[in-house]
């Protein structure tokens, strides 16, 4: 242990000579805390290692003669290098878990050493499915340890095995679950830092563009088997108590933070959605209630000191999985209709939290996106009537999403077009809205209020609605010596398109035919778009669309 700091890069130890060193550091480190000798044992230890990932000829006394460790014997080189010699299994400190700490030493320095022995780890664990392989060779600490290390040691080169050997590790605390170590708080909160851990690997995944190296790792599977060991009593145990316990906490801290890397898998990645659905992820939302406005009560009782662990952020995470699915596919409709859609979010849409009440019309909108197969329960919930009300929000998302669900809720037929005409005026206000998003909902939401019948054409006239869709489009003509930068921002407006749109639905009925008829200003802004846009743009497409429709 005495060689210095910066050990000669050519210099190559064999690795049964650094079993020794490397299995004393754990005890060395306990008799010599907080001493400087403890960071130079580290780095020189890191140094020697890193000669070993260096590709190139071993030395002769290397009980490894056919290569440098980091090649085709890579697990035989981890093993030699503790000194392993039968199966550690049942071993509370796992035989690579001193390697994997001088890593983390290393990895939270940014030491490329450390990354480059991190990296090896990554690639020679073994990948099966059991867990036990992996079990055999780390404790679920050190595996919970090098999961949270991963994300600093990803390339994109390797990124499809690093994710395999997370899995693995995944499931190894799966194996450890069904050991003695079952629900033992010390388990509990590494599970808890291997899915932040994850979290944070799939974010890294993504920036890369690892997108079907992720969708392959089947992280979800994993996930849910350990949530499945979440007690059911845990949601009701902390809004019960006044003062919940502390395993209760341990419990729910888990749930969070699962909840999390769920959600952002599910946004991600189409498959991995598929693969939530398919492992019975809804009965987890229901078996905990995690679409229950009376989360928001957990937050009073508990000391939730990183935002992941508020029953907000869980509701969030729970209403970011159901929109997302149901904005996916219908398919999932059979599956999202077990957690009474209508019935759950109705609550939300009322309550004091405005991101909250956005999402729950985020998720609303989805619902009604591909059918009306929800809108009867809409009904029956007195949902349509709250949407209608946050299109007068003083929150801008909520106004944004509320007018994108009431659009929705118009679609696909007239059922709930008499609930939804009081929107009729909220929906007007919107069309001059800061927000290009909300004013395209907006006018998208009053063509849709047409589009099935002429029921609501008498309110449409009443409240001037075709002068107001005409002034959205002709406010926002560019003039004739306008720039290549006001015209390119006028061409990329949807809010323009969609007005366009909606004006030819109402010119399909007589009373809004006869309003769009009564003034040339409609035939005009028709016939001057092909000034500013070419013939095929939407703008052109849909004016003509109008000119059309009045005609008839």
């Amino acid at each position: 242990l005495a060689f210095p700091t910066g050990f000669p890069g050519h210099v190559m130890m064999p690795w049964c000579q650094l079993a020794d060193p490397i299995q004393a550091l754990p005890a060395f480190e306990a008799t010599h805390p907080g001493q400087q000798a403890i960071e130079s044992v580290r780095q020189t230890l890191l140094d020697l290692l890193a000669n070993g990932l260096r590709k190139g000829p071993s030395p002769t006394s290397s009980p490894n003669a056919d290569g440098a460790f980091g090649g085709a014997n890579g697990e035989k080189d981890l093993r030699l290098l503790e000194g392993l010699t039968g199966d550690a299994s049942a071993e509370l400190r796992g035989p690579f878990d001193t390697v994997v700490a001088l890593a983390e030493w290393g990895c939270r320095r940014r030491d490329e050493q450390a990354l480059s022995l991190t990296r090896a780890l990554l690639r020679h664990l073994p990948q099966a499915q059991d867990g036990g392989a992996a079990l055999a060779m780390l404790s679920p600490s050190a595996a919970v340890t090098l999961i949270s290390i991963s994300p600093m040691a990803l390339e994109a080169s390797s990124a499809s095995g690093t994710l395999r050997v997370v899995a693995a590790l995944l499931t190894s605390l799966v194996a450890a679950w069904n050991s003695s170590l079952a629900g033992s708080p010390s388990l509990v909160d590494l599970i808890t830092r291997a899915f932040e851990g994850i979290a944070s690997l799939l974010s890294m995944a993504e920036m890369h563009g690892l997108t079907q190296e992720v969708q392959q790792s089947k992280l979800p599977m994993q996930v849910l088997r350990l949530l499945a060991r979440v007690p059911q009593r845990t949601t009701d145990a902390l809004l019960s108590a006044t003062a919940p316990p502390r395993e209760e906490q341990r419990w729910w801290r888990m749930l969070s933070a699962g909840l999390q890397l769920l959600a952002s898998a599910v946004l991600q990645h189409p498959s991995l959605a598929q693969d939530f659905v398919c492992q019975d992820g809804f009965g987890l939302l229901l078996e905990h209630n995690l679409l229950s406005v009376d989360l928001l009560l957990i937050e009073a009782k508990l000391d939730c000191s990183e935002p992941s662990g508020s029953g907000e952020q869980a509701l969030l995470n729970s209403l970011l999985i159901v929109s997302q699915l149901a904005r996916l596919s219908e398919e999932y409709y059979p599956e999202l209709k077990r957690i009474n859609p209508a019935k759950a979010l109705k609550p939300l849409l009322t309550c004091n939290r405005p991101n909250l009440r956005a999402k729950a019309c985020n998720a609303l909108g989805y619902l009604v996106k591909h059918s009306g197969q929800f809108y009867e329960a809409l009904h029956q919930e007195g949902v349509v009537a709250a949407l209608v009300t946050l299109c007068g929000d003083a929150d801008t998302s909520c106004r944004k999403l509320a007018s994108f669900a009431v659009g929705n809720c118009a679609f696909h037929n007239a059922m709930l077009y008499q609930g939804l005409s009081p929107s009729i005026p909220l929906l007007l206000l919107l069309l001059d809205d800061s927000d290009e998003r909300t004013r395209a909902n907006a006018a998208g939401a009053i063509g849709n209020l047409v589009r099935n019948s002429g029921e609501l054409c008498a309110s449409m006239v009443e409240h001037r609605v075709c002068q107001a869709l005409l002034r959205l489009v002709g406010s926002r003509l560019p003039r004739p010596s306008a720039g290549p930068k006001e015209l390119a921002t006028f061409l990329s407006d949807s809010s323009i398109k969609i007005a366009l749109f909606s004006l030819g639905n109402l010119a399909m009925h007589r009373q809004c035919r006869e309003v769009l008829l009564s003034t040339s200003f409609t035939h005009d802004l028709c016939l001057s778009l092909p000034a500013v846009a070419d013939a095929d743009h939407e703008f052109c497409i849909y004016g003509q669309r109008v000119l059309q429709k009045l005609k008839s």
